[in-house]
């Protein structure tokens, strides 16, 4: 009987322990997590502050179309007014129409 106590005594002592370097293991995981999540926050905090300051240095228009103006030569963009002017190709005006086609068969099962 008394070999069955200190048996199991010498268990519970081992699982503690266990428990114990678990525990331990676990603040130890949890500490640098929160640090870098400190660190994390406080990058957001200067990218935001850096974000207020530019936009305080905008222009009316930056503010208004908050993209660049485009990057294509003259050459370029009137190239694309042509393209989109001129009148669909046979192919082009072909898969149009199915598609037209197709889109209103749908809207009336719908």
């Amino acid at each position: 009987m008394n070999a069955q106590h200190t048996e199991l005594k010498a268990q519970m002592k081992s699982m503690q322990d266990n428990m114990r370097k678990k525990l331990t293991r676990l603040s130890l995981q949890s500490s640098k997590s929160m640090e870098c999540l400190k660190k994390q926050e406080e990058k957001a905090k200067s990218i935001f502050r850096f974000a207020e300051m530019c936009r305080k240095l905008e222009t009316e228009e930056e503010k208004i179309l908050p993209f660049y103006a485009s990057s294509l030569t003259e050459y370029e963009e009137n190239d694309i007014k042509q393209a989109l002017y001129e009148s669909p190709g046979h192919e082009l005006a072909d898969v149009c129409i199915h598609f037209s086609k197709r889109k209103k068969c749908l809207e009336f099962l719908i």
